[in-house]
């Protein structure tokens, strides 16, 4: 008999982001919102088992009493040593923190390094501009802009000529007389070659629209995630509530930075009677090769913690794609 995997494979996780971190074979990684953000290991995507969190205390930048909003951490791995060792590689994590003392608090993006997969991370504070600049009322471009502020749900990605990029969802819109509205679009920020700093300004890129992608009412778009296959690039992100009907939806683009043309097949990823709440996903290459979605979930009804699950990706020859799932039972093959 072949094996087998069935969801959810592990139990309170949500926003996952998995970083295949072995020079040989597959040794897998998960970073999950939680205090201090909680990490999770595997050798073959099924299997996974708690290891600890990325930090052992707050960030002493971010708010240090009640929920300080310890979002959706993703890790890259690059090849140089972090900053004051001398072995390479160096582990880049960048999560989502309230700001403790900017007004109005924002979400900003952090950034912290690490030897290891498992940390502890070092905190080097909210993402800056390599230059030191800062917007009109102080925010390092981590925390937002004169043009839109609070960022969050970081997605990393490098591109095959070594160009490096952030995607966030970016919260507030701001217009030229410093009057903002809650306008979540999913932005692109690029990054210095050492992949600690923003080398340039945030551009816009997808805002939110009717449909499967609203939220009380209101557009919303967060948690993307960036994966280039030929000349294209393929932008999949989350929509809706995360509380309620949630789904993930698919763009295409000719460059890391657009414009990006929303797919027909949108949501690829949507709720069914047995799976409520499914998103905040990633694609990760499986051991066995072949990409896979890692989401969470909620089994049967919305009052039911986020769990971890994954489903294979389906490339159709117009690159457009196909999720299959979210399923239930037991299912084959494994990655």
């Amino acid at each position: 008999m072949s094996p087998t995997y069935e969801n959810p494979v592990a139990a309170a996780v949500a926003d996952p982001s998995v970083v295949d971190a072995a020079d040989a074979g597959h040794d897998y990684y998960l970073y999950a919102t939680g205090d201090r953000f909680p990490i999770w290991r595997s050798p073959d995507l099924v299997h996974w088992a708690n290891v600890g969190t990325a930090f052992t205390e707050r960030p002493p930048w971010t708010l240090q009493s009640g929920d300080w909003h310890p979002w959706a951490p993703a890790v890259v791995r690059r090849a140089a040593a972090c900053p004051g060792a001398t072995a390479s590689p160096c582990f880049v994590l960048y999560y989502t923190a309230l700001h403790a003392t900017l007004l109005p608090r924002p979400h900003c993006v952090g950034v912290a390094v690490s030897p290891t997969p498992g940390g502890p991370f070092t905190d080097l504070g909210p993402l800056s501009a390599a230059d030191g600049e800062v917007d009109a009322s102080g925010r390092p471009v981590g925390c937002g802009d004169d043009a839109g502020y609070g960022n969050i749900d970081p997605a990393p990605f490098v591109d095959a000529d070594g160009r490096a990029y952030l995607y966030v969802s970016t919260d507030w819109r701001c217009d030229a007389t410093g009057a903002c509205v809650l306008e979540p679009t999913i932005s692109v920020i690029p990054l210095s070659d050492d992949l600690l700093h923003a080398a340039g300004p945030r551009v816009p890129l997808l805002k939110g629209e009717g449909g499967w992608e609203l939220s009380g009412g209101r557009p919303l778009v967060e948690n993307p995630w960036m994966v280039r296959r030929g000349p294209s690039y393929h932008l999949f992100y989350s929509g809706g509530d995360w509380r309620d009907a949630y789904g993930m939806g698919h763009a295409i683009g000719s460059s890391p930075a657009g414009p990006f043309v929303r797919t027909p097949e949108n949501p690829i990823l949507r709720e069914t009677g047995s799976v409520r709440s499914p998103g905040g996903g990633m694609i990760v290459r499986g051991p066995a090769g072949g990409d896979w979605l890692v989401y969470h979930g909620r089994t049967g009804a919305y009052d039911q913690p986020r769990t971890l699950r994954l489903d294979p990706v389906v490339w159709n020859p117009d690159e457009t794609v196909r999720v299959a799932g979210p399923t239930t039972g037991p299912q084959s093959p494994t990655p």
